[in-house]
């Protein structure tokens, strides 16, 4: 969109996103890096109900 001559403030209304996202992208495609989501790695989606059970009794109240 900016590289058909939007300007940057007009994208980040249309796609609901931050300015700091708009020249993120611009510089990742600029160095010719990926525009794909990134995978996230080491996070975890659910909590181990052991580590819980341990947090709860060294952490009442």
């Amino acid at each position: 969109m900016v590289e058909k001559g939007k300007p940057k403030e007009e994208v980040e209304k249309l796609l609901k996103i931050g300015i700091a996202s708009v020249y993120r992208w611009l510089k990742k495609k600029a160095t010719g890096e990926s525009l794909k989501p990134a995978k996230m790695s080491n996070f975890i989606r659910k909590i181990d109900p052991k580590m819980l059970a341990e947090y709860v009794k060294k952490h009442p109240g």
